[in-house]
């Protein structure tokens, strides 16, 4: 091993799931006596406060990635030319940034996730021979020559979930397939909330239209439920996209019934206490959706690789309503867990909601946290990276 450093590419502004991951790896690789090295996209005080304690740099174009990377629409043919040559130079000047930062650092080892990550800094690192280990937590969906392209410039790549796994074989057959992991040392709090009069449900996720807040909100419109309903959602909107989303989720609830609110409670650190509380989470992530606001009808598209927050629900013994997107049945893998939706759009919502309240008060099998232990997941992300520096 020529030595224990790591480069790590932060392209997110916002704590969600893979954030958390890539954290939690990260405490980890330094616990085991890596250097980490970061290029962060966000200037922030959330990831300054959490990337503070490592060496840490900006992307020089973070303004530019920030605008166009993590919103669910992006599209490239949707630019315009003078927008596409401002991008795609910042791409460029971006991947020489992190080779100059690794080379400057005798770094031969890059961390990155998700596809903005590999993005900004895998088309030069096989030509300075860096390695690039690339945790993509999601399915790819630019078609299959990009997405091969893109698989190619990793040396090597790690996915949440068998389902993401056996999407890309044909593709790329090495896949290194890791469940997100978790600390589960709060399950002895897991209790149940049993009412016969209000029902206090969860959303956890950032605010864009393609996790589906709206495909909730216009159920518990059309619901006939007599009792009282509170949803509180935890998350913030991401860049414009997402105020603009915000404002039109916030019309849509002036339209529920007078039993039914939702409340928004912005970034909350630790959502545990939140959950506990809760009857119920529910999920409505979709790989693409459809919308029309802010004068515009749209087609969004992103997708989830292993559902986070649905792990840290059940691991609490709050069961879950969930749109079947990739890796929820890998989660979901009891009927005591609740209920998977699979097809958020047409389905009897009130129907799935009362058969989700039912499944209150279960305590998750010993196999739920062997599967998703974040020292199971350390000790093989710890392997990928040792194996290879």
């Amino acid at each position: 091993m020529k030595n224990k450093k790591i480069l790590v590419i932060e392209a997110s502004s916002l704590l969600a799931g893979s954030q958390k991951v890539t954290l939690k790896i990260l405490d980890s690789l330094s616990q085991r006596g890596f250097e980490i090295y970061a290029i962060l996209k966000s200037d922030n005080e959330l990831f300054d406060g959490y990337y503070k304690k490592f060496n840490t740099s900006r992307f020089v174009f973070n303004k530019i990635i920030n605008k166009y990377f993590g919103t669910g629409d992006f599209s490239l043919s949707r630019l315009k030319v003078s927008s596409k040559i401002i991008l795609l130079f910042s791409i460029l000047f971006s991947n020489i940034q992190v080779i100059c930062l690794a080379k400057k650092n005798n770094i031969s080892t890059i961390y990155c996730y998700d596809p903005k990550g590999i993005v900004l800094c895998g088309l030069f690192a096989k030509l300075f021979n860096i390695k690039v280990i690339w945790h993509l937590h999601g399915k790819l969906t630019f078609g299959e020559r990009v997405n091969k392209f893109l698989l190619r410039l990793a040396y090597k790549v790690i996915v949440p979930s068998e389902s993401i796994s056996n999407n890309l074989a044909h593709l790329r057959n090495d896949l290194n397939v890791v469940y997100n992991g978790f600390d589960f040392s709060l399950k002895n709090k897991s209790k149940s909330f049993q009412s016969d009069k209000k029902y206090k449900l969860i959303y956890i996720g950032t605010i864009v239209p393609n996790k589906g807040l709206h495909l909730i909100i216009n159920k518990l419109i059309r619901s006939t439920i007599k009792e009282e309903i509170e949803l509180n959602v935890l998350g913030l909107p991401v860049g414009d996209i997402g105020d603009n989303y915000k404002k039109y989720l916030l019309d849509c609830i002036n339209n529920l019934p007078s039993n039914i609110s939702v409340n928004f409670k912005g970034w909350v650190n630790n959502p545990t206490e939140y959950i506990l509380n809760s009857n119920a989470l529910l999920f409505s992530s979709v790989d693409e959706c459809e919308i029309e606001f802010n004068g515009k009808r749209n087609i969004y598209k992103a997708s989830e690789g292993l559902p986070t927050v649905l792990i840290e629900s059940i691991s609490l013994g709050v069961p879950v309503l969930a749109a079947n997107t990739t890796g929820v049945a890998e989660i979901v893998f009891s009927e005591k867990f609740g209920v998977i939706l699979d097809d958020i759009c047409n389905c009897d919502f009130d129907l799935a909601l009362r058969d989700t309240l039912k499944c209150q008060g279960f305590k998750p099998p010993s196999e739920f946290f062997e599967k998703f232990s974040i020292n199971t997941m350390n000790d093989k992300i710890n392997n990928i990276i040792k194996g290879h520096i």
